[in-house]
């Protein structure tokens, strides 16, 4: 999932004649784009996290920026990953796997797993499923069986799924409320320098 944001600024007022001005100009727009990018991103993450109950270090991977570059006045905000991420991420509890071969953990009666994933919804205990660690990654597993054997992982929403709902909205807002204003104070920026270059 992602989207592109293109210059959406007013230059009918802007009269670059001299090619260094032009080259201010282009500038402008380069740099205007990639700070609107970078500034919505962060917007378009706090959307995220204050809707669903997971933190910011485990989203920010998989959000990057593809910035734009002269000649090129297109900067990307996409976020990779699967359609499912582990439920454990949204408020996975007990926060520690009971003792297993090759964890060490102090011995503690067997909680029900249980996880949170919109902040505003209520916590959910799962049947038979508890937290474990396996191939190095700590999750939520439920048995499919009355028997030990077999389990699945426990998934919820998956990082492009919670940008497309939370994230592309704020980052879209973000350019209509700010995108002038910052084109405005990098052209200055620019153009002052060809004038006192």
């Amino acid at each position: 999932m992602q989207i592109d944001i293109t210059p959406m600024f007013n230059t009918s007022k802007i009269k670059a004649t001299s090619k260094a001005a032009q080259r201010a100009v282009d500038k402008a727009i380069v740099s205007s784009l990639n700070k609107i990018a970078a500034q919505g991103t962060t917007k378009g993450k706090k959307a995220i996290t204050t809707t669903y109950n997971i933190k910011a270090r485990d989203i920010t991977p998989a959000i990057k920026v593809i910035e734009a570059k002269k000649g090129h006045h297109v900067v990307t905000v996409h976020a990779k990953g699967g359609q499912y991420l582990s439920l454990y991420k949204f408020g996975g509890l007990p926060k520690q796997p009971v003792s297993q071969a090759g964890i060490k953990a102090p011995y503690k009666r067997r909680r029900k797993a249980s996880a949170k994933v919109l902040k505003r919804g209520a916590r959910t205990k799962m049947r038979h499923a508890f937290v474990a660690k396996l191939k190095g990654s700590t999750a939520i597993y439920q048995r499919t069986t009355g028997r030990s054997l077999p389990i699945r992982r426990l998934n919820a929403i998956g990082i492009p799924v919670m940008f497309k709902d939370q994230a592309v909205q704020a980052i879209g807002a973000y350019v209509v409320s700010d995108g002038q204003r910052i084109f405005d104070h990098e052209l200055k920026h620019y153009l002052d320098k060809v004038k006192g270059g």
